[in-house]
């Protein structure tokens, strides 16, 4: 691949630190977003190359292995970067419709330590006080995504659009999180890799899905208020309001990804 411009490549590979998955004797180079099942597509690329048990064994959290020790390697970086330019590797990304992705980036904010930063900028935008005890609801979680911008600088990686721009340069073929299972031997068998346990793989702590069995209108109920569940279902959270935010937010998205505006 000729005439790429070095920082323009850079900043597809380190954009939210969304450093794509790579081995040098492995066929493909993936692209990934926060809260689009990241953590399934990172165990299963970790057994493919041989270093699942090694990932799991420093840390049942993959993503703790991934950034410190895998991708800490002084070298990483170069190797990405030369093995998109020599463009010998099929480069996909996994993609997630951002309906319930903005559902599963509000319910971070639950009882995730991670969002403790987050719930600061919160409180400090809707309450003037970082220090407030006041929740917001999704409906206000999305206002606030909307306020910084979802393709910002300012705002978190796992609230942030998926599209990066100028990717669609590299990207040769999306993966839906949705059709993982489907997708993911299709790819085994074309490229002759090991035949993996997607049961196994895709199995997390922090996953929520098969909590989420609460019927209801939850749009504008506090994520702190005593009455709100744990957890909701996906539609609960959306009435033409919040359906006409994430459709706004995250347009990018739905442009250059499968996803059909008002259906998820």
């Amino acid at each position: 691949m000729k005439n790429i411009n070095q920082k323009f490549l850079e900043y597809i590979i380190l954009h939210k630190d969304r450093i794509p998955h790579f081995h040098k004797d492995f066929p493909l180079i993936l692209f990934w977003s926060h809260r689009s099942g990241c953590t399934a597509l990172a165990n299963w690329f970790f057994f493919q190359i041989g270093l699942f048990p090694e990932a799991k064994k420093y840390n049942d959290f993959i993503h703790y292995y991934e950034f410190w020790v895998y991708k800490n390697n002084p070298n990483y970086i170069q190797a990405v970067h030369s093995g998109l330019l020599e463009a010998k590797k099929h480069v996909c990304k996994l993609v997630r419709n951002p309906y319930t992705r903005a559902v599963s980036s509000f319910l971070l904010l639950a009882d995730n330590p991670y969002a403790s930063p987050q719930w600061d900028s919160i409180r400090k935008c809707f309450y003037n006080d970082k220090h407030s005890k006041q929740g917001i609801s999704f409906k206000q979680f999305l206002y606030y995504v909307q306020t910084l911008g979802s393709n910002s600088q300012v705002i978190d990686m796992h609230f942030s659009q998926q599209y990066v721009q100028g990717e669609e340069a590299f990207i040769q073929s999306y993966i839906p999180l949705e059709d993982f299972n489907k997708q993911i031997p299709k790819i085994e068998n074309e490229y002759g890799l090991i035949k993996s346990d997607l049961t196994k793989l895709t199995s997390s702590g922090h996953h929520r899905a098969h909590k989420m069995v609460y019927t209801g209108s939850y749009a504008e109920l506090s994520i702190t208020d005593e009455a709100f569940p744990r957890f909701p279902t996906y539609a609960s959270f959306y009435d033409k309001e919040t359906m006409d935010l994430v459709t706004e937010i995250y347009a990018k998205d739905f442009e250059m990804y499968p996803y059909t505006k008002g259906i998820f």
